[in-house]
């Protein structure tokens, strides 16, 4: 066999090898963890979260979490009514599984989920 085909033969092993270790990486899934300890006389609101990849009976929770801060051109809602619609299902699910490249491999990065809500503006921030 020439030199050219062994090393053509070496570097698609090499990149087989790699895919595979992505699909391995991407296919895991963490265990759900504790939500954290509030600090006390922090400010709190209800969240429905997600600190794990699965099944939304399984995965989803509602957990208080410390109120977020306004920052810059941001709003603050009073959320009256909530929807689920099929980009929560794919977060929640992790699948696809390239949808845990930008979430969070084994674990979502983000817990809070949600897009499609109606609710009362509290405050803003210019």
């Amino acid at each position: 066999m020439k030199r050219r085909y062994k090393v053509l033969n070496g570097a698609l092993l090499l990149l087989l090898l790699a895919l595979a270790g992505l699909a391995v990486a991407l296919s895991h899934d963490s265990p759900c963890g504790a939500a954290p300890a509030v600090p006390a006389g922090t400010t709190v609101m209800k969240a429905a979260v997600h600190r794990c990849y699965g099944a939304p009976d399984v995965a989803v929770k509602v957990e208080d979490i410390p109120k977020p801060a306004l920052a810059a051109n941001r709003v603050l809602v009073k959320v009256h009514a909530a929807a689920v619609n099929p980009l929560d299902w794919h977060m929640v699910r992790g699948s696809p599984y390239f949808v845990r490249l930008d979430a969070g491999i084994g674990a979502p990065e983000s817990v809070e989920i949600g897009a499609d809500f109606a609710g009362t503006q509290v405050s803003c921030s210019h």
